[in-house]
């Protein structure tokens, strides 16, 4: 009975990891709220949880703001780089689609292509921004290497991501309240596993 009331008992340590996960998907939406602070959020949140993952948790509230204030810079430029870029692919697609006959399906499947990578790449971006002090353009560089070397890991966070806005868009609209954290959570398995190979993993 003593030890089902231990702090170290794995059932809740498991309890502990939920409830701050779900504290970090509350913070991402309030901070989230400007839309342009986006990309400050999301890097504060997969800070985070790739310490939650690998068991380094530690004040989340502070942790979380702290990360957040750190990487407001280049997490607010690459979420307007890659809004930018994504708002072309979708216009691209759409004008694919229009367009129709042969063109317009040899440009579908370019842009595509395009659009997955693009998803592969965004998967690494914030992750890669936190645990790297170097340049934005590096950045995106090291991004688009690893979601290369490593598609298969790549496709399962892209998997994940397309899946929590299925669920969200067509099933349960909630979930955006509190599904960043929890996807963020799953995904910073994946992606501590990739960066262990580049030597990138927590210390």
């Amino acid at each position: 009975m003593n030890s089902f009331f231990d702090l170290e008992n794995p059932l809740w340590s498991f309890l502990g990891k939920l409830t701050d996960v779900f504290i970090l998907s509350l913070l991402w939406f309030i901070c989230s709220i400007p839309i342009i602070t986006i990309g400050a959020s999301t890097s504060a949140l997969y800070y985070c949880t790739l310490k939650l993952s690998v068991d380094k948790e530690g004040y989340t509230v502070k942790s979380f703001f702290g990360a957040f204030r750190n990487n407001f810079k280049q997490g607010t430029i690459a979420w307007i780089i890659l809004l930018f870029v994504g708002g072309l692919l979708y216009f691209d697609l759409m004008w694919s689609f229009q367009t129709g006959g042969t063109i317009g399906k040899s440009m579908l499947l370019v842009f595509g292509v395009t659009l997955l990578l693009y998803f592969m790449v965004s998967a690494y971006v914030f992750p890669l921004i936190v645990r790297c002090e170097s340049k934005l353009k590096n950045i995106f560089i090291w991004a688009f290497v690893m979601s290369i070397r490593n598609i298969h890991i790549s496709i399962v966070l892209v998997s994940l991501t397309i899946g929590l806005f299925f669920i969200g868009f067509f099933v349960f609209w909630p979930i955006f309240f509190i599904g960043m954290g929890f996807l963020a959570f799953i995904q910073a398995y994946f992606i501590n596993l990739v960066f262990k190979k580049y030597k990138l993993e927590l210390s």
